[in-house]
């Protein structure tokens, strides 16, 4: 089961840093709108207030991250071809 880590520190009202396993962010905003900086890209999350409906989109996405994921899943499927395979006996 994966530990996920995380810690929030309000510098003043509507600004937030974030504090993960995966990084830092600083989040800006009020209920209802709010971007969020981070390695990743700027995200912005838009949402009513009390009713659990919201929506997050990226405005600026760091391709990075996508390039870093595609290798380690090709680095991943060249060590299982690498793998030797189990024997099975003869009947």
């Amino acid at each position: 089961m994966p530990v996920r880590i995380r810690k929030t520190f309000t510098l003043f009202p509507g600004v937030k840093v974030n504090l993960s396993k995966g990084g830092m962010s600083i989040s800006v905003g009020r209920k209802g709108f709010t971007l969020n900086f981070s390695k990743h890209g700027v995200r912005q999350t838009t949402g009513l207030p009390g009713s659990g409906i919201s929506h997050t989109s990226y405005l600026f996405k760091n391709d990075d991250d996508d390039k870093e994921k595609e290798e380690e899943k090709e680095e991943r499927a060249s060590d299982a071809d690498e793998k030797p395979k189990k024997r099975t006996r003869a009947a």
